[in-house]
């Protein structure tokens, strides 16, 4: 099983390096603040969608807001041509977030 899978197959659970070089879990409660916070960024920056991308080199995700100008299909193309990080997730900044984050994996294009 390669990371990403490992990502979405636990839970949304990410590993990312401390200052220590050792690896911190970010558990499913902390994703869900942390997509929470990049949620209302993205709402604050009158963006469409958030894509939740995945860095392997670094282990951890990552917020890319999309604003209503841009093709969200284009830009997550953009991120799976690229063989270090993967749009991992979707979420509709005009849909309810709480309902998103209960889904395995949301995908809402």
């Amino acid at each position: 099983m390669n990371m990403i899978e490992s990502f979405l197959k636990n839970g949304n659970i990410a590993m990312r390096k401390n200052n220590n070089g050792r690896r911190n879990e970010l558990t499913p409660h902390a994703y869900s603040e942390k997509v929470t916070e990049w949620f209302r960024t993205g709402k604050k920056r009158a963006a469409s969608y958030l894509i939740v991308a995945f860095d392997f080199k670094k282990s951890s995700p990552f917020p890319v807001y999309v604003g209503r100008d841009t093709d969200v299909q284009q830009k997550i193309k953009s991120f799976n041509d690229n063989e270090y990080v993967q749009a991992v997730e979707v979420y509709d900044i005009n849909k309810d977030l709480q309902t998103q984050l209960t889904q395995a994996r949301t995908w809402n294009v």
